[in-house]
């Protein structure tokens, strides 16, 4: 929710599941709310529905450590639940609720994801434009899973092996071993894999 001294502005949606979580295809549904304490001139009111990753990471270059950030939109859908043609519309003093329904892209999305390298996120949000004055934005996110088929991706199948030697040198001596092998890549959400 986001707070003006005379607005608030909230966006939520309608879990399809008991787990509340989407996939990629789902309908999602839900509504604006607007918390009006006098009348106020809008040039628009729009619902965008977005998918994003973001990663970090450091690099050694020479003595300096560099972070590094990048950042990969998957879509953004938009749709104007007002907007004026010419000039602004007034929304009356009071409280509002807009539905809206809008789709989830069909094609193969990565599941939502968070660690301290990254993330992976899906996001409902609404944007009140208004003339000459700053825009009040609300945003909410959601769970998204893989539901395709990762078995058609052949470097999903593809088997890892690794095998690596350390040298101890605190508090120990001698050489620690380690060969780690697994039958593919890639993993679903829930799914086991024990490694030999």
């Amino acid at each position: 929710m986001a707070m003006l001294r005379d607005i608030k502005i909230s966006v939520e949606y309608n879990p399809i599941n008991e787990r509340d979580i989407f996939t990629s295809g789902d309908y999602i549904s839900g509504k604006i709310s607007l918390e009006l304490a006098k009348d106020c001139k809008a040039e628009s009111l729009t619902v965008q529905l977005k998918g994003k990753a973001e990663v970090k990471w450091a690099e050694n270059r020479g003595k300096t450590l560099i972070i590094c950030h990048s950042k990969l939109r998957y879509f953004r859908i938009q749709q104007d639940i007002i907007h004026a043609k010419k000039g602004n519309s007034v929304i009356d003093q009071g409280c509002h609720a807009y539905p809206f329904t809008l789709q989830i892209p069909a094609h193969d999305l990565l599941p939502s994801f968070k660690s301290f390298y990254g993330k992976i996120e899906y996001t409902l949000g609404a944007i009140l434009r208004r003339s000459k004055k700053t825009d009040i934005k609300a945003k909410t996110k959601f769970s998204l899973v893989y539901n395709g088929d990762q078995n058609s991706h052949p470097a999903v199948m593809a088997p890892q092996q690794r095998a690596i030697k350390e040298e101890m040198k605190v508090f120990a001596s001698g050489t620690v071993g380690m060969d780690v092998n697994i039958s593919k890549t890639g993993f679903q959400q829930g799914e086991l894999q024990s490694c030999k």
